[in-house]
């Protein structure tokens, strides 16, 4: 390689790199301002009574967290039932609740402590068809809340339009 193809090869080395590094700040900076949209949100939920904060997260939470639509279900650990405390879906009735065993998705997701992803639902081992009206889709994340080390509920977000619960 002579002299000229080499300083060719570490320009375009280098150019390659100043776009990498320009894609990294930009993604850098957008997840700065998602937290501080974030702090924002914990620090004004402080301040609120219960159903103030489930408000908030109807609000709030599509915009920061880049979702479509989420559930918020409480949990209730000696009745192993779960009630929907707050969503964002039109469809879904308030009041709407399930026992743990209802929700494979959710009930391994209380059991284990743990979050889980499924990138494609329809084709996960927790997907019951028609059995259970709100998970019927692609993209799924459900999060066990807790407080120390105990289970309090359950967060799912979704990309996708839940079907109507029964």
């Amino acid at each position: 390689m002579n002299s000229l193809e080499h300083d060719k090869l570490r320009w375009r080395e280098a150019e390659t790199i100043r776009n990498i590094l320009k894609k990294q700040n930009s993604l850098l900076g957008d997840s700065l301002e998602k937290l501080d949209h974030l702090i924002y949100l914990q620090k004004s939920i402080n301040l609120l009574s219960l159903e103030e904060i489930f408000q908030v997260m109807v609000e709030k939470l599509p915009f920061i967290l880049s979702v479509k639509y989420f559930t918020f279900f409480l949990f209730d650990k000696n009745r192993r039932r779960l009630t929907l405390a707050s969503h964002n879906h039109p469809e879904i009735k308030e009041g709407y609740s399930l026992y743990q065993n209802d929700s494979p998705i959710m009930r391994e997701a209380t059991t284990s402590g743990r979050y889980i992803f499924e990138q494609d639902f329809s084709i996960s081992r927790y997907f019951q068809g028609r059995k259970n009206p709100l998970f019927s889709c692609k993209f799924c994340v459900t999060i066990p809340l807790m407080i120390e080390n105990e289970i309090i509920g359950v967060m799912n977000f979704k990309t996708f339009t839940f079907k109507t619960s029964t």
